[in-house]
């Protein structure tokens, strides 16, 4: 939702959308640490006379259903390139084999609804229907209809039993690859460049959700014991089949199994286009080669080092490939430690990531179905920085970056403009087309005299357009 971008794309334009889940989304950290905008502002630094754009699509609990609804509409949009990393909520997302939110077993009746959604008079039929639904439904139950206290997991999840093999399991495979071939068709069609990525998540300290038998194969919990024991011993190898073994026998499908980043790498062959090694790199980067919480968070969300490797692999993707230039000045491309060190990012992101994280593991599947979440109930909030985060959580009114503005607002009051600055360039890294928080970090950063970073703050928002306040202290600083 913070994505614009020009109605009109300009001749030094490159516009490069992207696909996905609650990943490419950013969760848990607020949109100035997705990989889509890490890669925004680095490409702006390599290409400092091309217009670059990177418009995010992603939204949590996505599947292919819904990234297809959306090809016809960003293919209008003139895209000059499309980043693509989804899977892991195939089975429950939107149309999903196993899913809330379904139409049944046949693709056709839902690629028919895809069309139909798009008339007024259906979707207010559709409307109307779903409300008499609901409303026959707590008639019936006397109950509301979700618990407020579950978690966007938990109110998705429909079969929570898919075994490894089965039936359903095939469905949903399918489901993913065919979705994902009807979406490179139409790109190709179009002639739009698309890079796929590798899918990665915690199969060395995430424990399976759900455990059955399925067919020949050991349980997932059976599997992933032996692979614990396994690694203990220094058995790596054996080791690290066990535990993707455990990863794809759990029955609760929240994480991709390795036969989609099959299906990734076989459709990355036959439409010609790359295949981002994320899952490579995360390995690399991960003892033994085995990706746990050295790099994501819970199941599958990286943390913030996971979310620049991701985003540091899709570039260099795009560079092995010469998109957006046959040749990149790579003078330019600093190495992912000095962004890393030098990002718009603050307390206000960290903490309200962890306590984002707390409160998912207090929900199912981490803890039991019948228990209510109380993660919030227990969380003091000492200071002004504790409770602006819980405000962040609980209060659908208030964002992250009105709370960085609101904590830079706090520092200034206190005669510390250095943090002041720090949460208005959180918060344009946030929006980068909002040119008040420029303003905001560069009147701190002159409050003490540190011209130089007020001047390269000035001139980033100029890539945006000015103000009367940018256009005075910009010729004051050069003059």
């Amino acid at each position: 939702p913070k994505d614009l971008f020009l109605k009109d794309k300009p001749e030094n334009g490159y516009r490069i959308f992207t696909m996905g889940g609650s990943t490419t989304a950013g969760f848990p950290y607020g949109y100035n640490l997705m990989f889509p905008r890490i890669l925004n502002f680095r490409l702006d630094d390599i290409f400092p006379n091309r217009h670059i754009e990177v418009v995010n699509t992603a939204m949590s609990a996505v599947n292919s259903y819904t990234m297809y609804d959306l090809m016809d509409e960003i293919l209008e949009h003139e895209p000059d390139a499309l980043l693509i990393y989804a899977g892991h909520n195939e089975f429950y997302g939107a149309m999903g084999v196993g899913s809330q939110e379904t139409l049944g077993k046949r693709p056709g009746l839902i690629y028919t609804y895809l069309k139909l959604r798009r008339f007024k008079l259906f979707l207010a039929v559709r409307d109307i229907v779903g409300s008499l639904q609901k409303g026959v439904s707590r008639l019936t139950t006397g109950g509301t209809e979700v618990d407020p206290t579950n978690t966007l997991m938990a109110r998705i999840v429909a079969e929570q039993r898919i075994p490894y093999k089965s039936e359903l399991y095939e469905r949903g495979i399918r489901q993913y690859q065919n979705n994902l071939r009807r979406i490179l068709e139409k790109a190709h069609q179009h002639q739009v460049p698309v890079v796929l990525s590798e899918l990665v998540s915690n199969v060395k300290d995430q424990e399976p959700f759900v455990s059955v038998e399925a067919d020949t194969f050991p349980t997932a919990a059976r599997a992933y014991e032996i692979g614990q024991k396994l690694l203990a011993q220094g058995d790596i190898e054996d080791a690290r089949t066990a535990l993707h073994l455990a990863k794809d026998l759990d029955a609760l499908r929240f994480r991709a199994t390795e036969e989609m980043n099959e299906i990734i790498h076989r459709l990355g062959e036959e439409f010609n286009i790359p295949v981002a090694p994320i899952k490579g790199a995360f390995e690399l980067q991960s003892e033994h080669q085995l990706i746990g919480n050295e790099l994501i968070l819970e199941h599958l969300h990286p943390n913030m080092q996971g979310y620049f490797l991701m985003a540091e692999v899709f570039l260099k993707t795009m560079y092995d490939h010469g998109m957006i230039s046959r040749q990149w000045d790579t003078s330019r491309i600093r190495p992912i430690q000095y962004h890393q060190e030098n990002w718009g990012l603050t307390a206000v992101d960290t903490l309200a990531a962890e306590l984002s994280i707390r409160y998912l593991k207090g929900g199912w599947p981490f803890q039991p179905a019948v228990m209510p979440n109380r993660t919030l109930d227990n969380y003091v909030a000492d200071t002004f920085l504790d409770s602006l985060v819980l405000r962040i959580l609980v209060d659908q009114n208030y964002s992250e970056t009105v709370g960085h503005v609101d904590m830079a607002k706090y520092y200034e009051s206190r005669g510390q403009y250095d943090k002041a600055a720090a949460e208005y360039k959180a918060a344009y890294y946030t929006i980068p087309f909002e040119l008040e928080f420029y303003k905001g970090a560069a009147k701190n950063l002159i409050q003490q005299r540190d011209y130089d970073q007020a001047l390269e703050v000035l001139q980033r928002a100029q890539r945006y357009g000015t103000t009367p306040y940018i256009t005075k202290w910009t010729g004051q600083l050069l003059a």
